[in-house]
């Protein structure tokens, strides 16, 4: 083809291009040509002259400044610019917080921080035995750490009171945590507390004691007896009672002064040593006295058939009674040993020392306790009788959420069955048997609710929501716009407690006209080469030649090609409006594609063109 003539058929497509972006734009309607509102950023304002701007058209910079106590990152940019698609540049200046360094140290003290940096606070300590003066917390601001920091003092008390009759520790300066000593002088008593100590407040833990002179009162009189004389009782010294012959004292011999003003036991008294008659005794006989004094012996005996009970002799003693309980005479016969329920024992009419009783229960019964017991010479059995009791358990339910086999009575050997009702599954033995111990071989199962972990969330997409997932329940899922779902829809929760199928992903769709483009820029691969307009003129007659040679043929080629560059054109301009109509380009903010998309179908169709001549 001549190469005005091919310049002359471009220029008849770009136009038909041309028109097609104009009546593409018209029917999508008017672009908006300035950007939003500039996008917020963290710690940062807008400078002053962009806070009440409402114009910003493409190529607008906005600029930002950082907040008080922030500082900016000056490797970051401080502005952002509308772009030709009308969307603002991403912000990306940085305002960090501004940094107080580490606080002030104070002497004898320390402090603990939430932070280094604008906002942040440090709260001072003292040691043990120090106090603080001034403010616990400063505060990191814009201008570094708040100026009043406090201090830590050594906390001191007061000297301790003097006291009379006695002294205290002596010491130039108390502080937290010395002890003051007190002490008495000799025949004085210390009232109060020894020692005592300068406390965290700067205060003595008590107040001082006092001395007081130690005397104890007279010591009371007693009648039949005598005590010893003083003019004055002081503390340690002893008063010594006697009683009269025939009398035995009662209580104390010897009483102290002690250091509390008082005496160490109360005043004793005299007494008549004589003891209450010691009998009679039944069944026996003792010796016979008018008078029982101190020092004298009681004699006891029994009558044939019986055992004496206790001391034979038992003597009145100083203190006024027996040296021992009277014995007593007592048959020696045990009590019947029976009956026993649910069982038999060995029948006789009396039970003497030495017989045996032997135990047995009936069938279904298990004994309890010994099986022989015998009749000592104590007149009772060496053991407590037993007893028969039925083998027999509690019953072993109910189970929540499930049944269990009901009986009224569980005896040894009987087996309780657990099953759980629908959408529960059992923990434990299903079987259980009462033992002959009277308790079952195993612990009672529980019925678990069959629950299912949540079975989301899925990204680009929404699934049922529920508080809790039981057997049987189903989860379905969803995918945005411009996704799509790959796997079920649908999954249930089974009976094991966990999902039928695995939780689908939302897959993005793919680019159709990256595909349309990669498609002919294949085919603009290997068409053949344009003949270039600089060749010599002998190669240009050749090609005049070759041309005029076939202009029959040229013509039929022509038509063919209009014929196909006007479907392939109609096609692609129906492409473009279906996807407008579709929302694809609002979606995936592409619509500056839109117009892109007409250029590519001008060119395409240049491009068939070439290929094909």
């Amino acid at each position: 083809m001549p190469p005005s003539s091919w310049l002359t058929r471009a220029k008849m497509w770009q136009a038909i291009a041309l028109i097609a972006a104009v009546f593409a734009r018209t029917y999508a309607g008017h672009i908006p040509d300035q950007c939003p509102i500039p996008p917020t950023v963290a710690f940062a304002d807008k400078k002053n002259e962009f806070g009440i701007r409402q114009d910003f058209t493409v190529g607008r910079k906005v600029s930002y400044k950082c907040m008080t106590g922030y500082i900016w990152n000056s490797s970051t940019p401080d502005f952002v610019t509308c772009q030709a698609d009308l969307t603002w540049s991403q912000p990306l200046i940085s305002c960090i917080p501004a940094d107080c360094k580490k606080p002030k140290d104070i002497q004898h003290g320390y402090y603990t921080t939430t932070g280094q940096t604008f906002g942040e606070r440090a709260t001072y300590y003292c040691n043990e035995g120090y106090e603080l003066y001034g403010r616990r917390h400063v505060l990191c601001t814009a201008e570094g750490w708040s100026k009043d920091i406090p201090s830590c003092g050594q906390i001191t008390c007061d000297p301790p009171s003097f006291i009379a009759n006695g002294t205290v520790t002596q010491e130039a300066v108390w502080t937290y945590g010395m002890e003051a000593t007190f002490s008495c002088n000799a025949s004085y008593a210390l009232k109060g507390q020894p020692t005592i100590n300068c406390t965290d407040n700067g205060v003595w833990s008590h107040e001082a004691p006092v001395c007081q002179e130690i005397v104890c009162d007279p010591p009371d009189s007693i009648i039949n007896g005598n005590v010893t004389q003083r003019d004055g009782w002081k503390y340690g010294m002893e008063a010594t009672f006697s009683c009269h012959t025939g009398y035995t004292l009662i209580g104390q011999h010897t009483i102290n002064c002690t250091d509390t003003g008082n005496w160490s036991h109360e005043a004793p008294f005299c007494q008549e040593i004589v003891c209450d008659p010691p009998g009679p005794i039944n069944n026996g006989i003792v010796t016979e006295r008018e008078t029982w004094k101190y020092g004298m012996e009681a004699t006891f005996s029994c009558y044939a058939g019986y055992n004496l009970t206790g001391q034979h002799t038992i003597s009145c003693t100083d203190a006024g009674n027996w040296s021992h309980k009277a014995p007593f005479c007592q048959e020696i016969v045990c009590d019947p040993p029976g009956p026993i329920n649910n069982g038999i024992v060995t029948e006789r009419e009396t039970w003497k020392y030495g017989m045996e009783a032997t135990f047995s229960c009936h069938a279904g019964y298990n004994l309890t306790g010994q099986r022989t017991i015998s009749c000592t010479d104590a007149g009772n059995w060496n053991h407590k009788a037993p007893f028969c009791q039925e083998i027999v358990c509690d019953p072993p339910g109910p189970i929540n959420n499930g049944i269990v086999t009901e009986r009224e009575t569980w005896k040894y050997g009987m087996e309780a069955t657990f099953s759980c009702h629908a959408g529960y599954n059992l923990t434990g033995q299903r079987t259980i048997s009462c033992t002959d111990a009277g308790n079952w071989s195993h612990k009672a199962p529980f019925c678990q609710e069959i629950v299912c972990d949540p079975p989301g969330p899925i990204d680009n997409g929404i699934v049922t929501e529920s508080d809790t997932w039981k057997y049987g329940m189903e989860a379905t899922f969803s995918c945005y716009t411009g996704y799509t779902l790959t796997g079920q829809r649908t999954i249930s929760c089974t009976a094991a407690g966990n999902w039928s199928h695995e939780a689908p992903f939302c897959q993005e769709l793919p680019d159709l006209e990256g595909q349309f483009l990669s498609s002919f820029n294949i085919i603009a691969s290997t068409r053949s080469p344009i003949p270039d307009m600089t060749t010599g003129a002998e190669e240009k007659s050749k090609l005049l030649s070759s041309h005029s040679h076939n202009s029959s043929n040229r013509n039929i080629a022509l038509g063919v090609i209009a014929v196909i560059s006007t479907v392939v054109f109609i096609l692609l301009i129906k492409c473009i409006c279906d996807r407008r109509r579709s929302g694809f380009y609002k979606l995936r903010n592409q619509f500056n594609k839109y117009h892109k998309d007409i250029e590519l179908a001008t060119i395409v169709i240049l491009e068939i063109e070439t290929t094909i001549i």
